[in-house]
């Protein structure tokens, strides 16, 4: 299973259209409204890498009011108890 984390910048005024778009994607395990830098952080979960760059293309970008993604895969993950 692949991971990662994926920075979404988005134009002002759309950020609940855009939550709202990426909520019907089933492969967001998080979403994260933030602020600082970026605007939203989702985590994915998918099969294959390139299931990953299908999602990308496919879903994520296509949203209107999605300026900007920055994805990074996860490599290694610690739980802390």
């Amino acid at each position: 299973m692949i991971k990662a984390y994926i920075l979404i910048d988005v134009r002002k005024g759309f950020t609940e259209r855009v939550v709202e778009e990426l909520g019907k994607i089933d492969e967001i395990e998080l979403l994260s409204v933030v602020t600082g830098e970026h605007d939203i952080i989702i985590r994915v979960s998918v099969d294959v890498l390139d299931n990953l760059f299908h999602l990308m293309v496919n879903q994520i970008d296509p949203i209107q009011g999605i300026v900007e993604t920055v994805t990074a895969i996860e490599t290694l993950s610690v739980t802390k108890e």
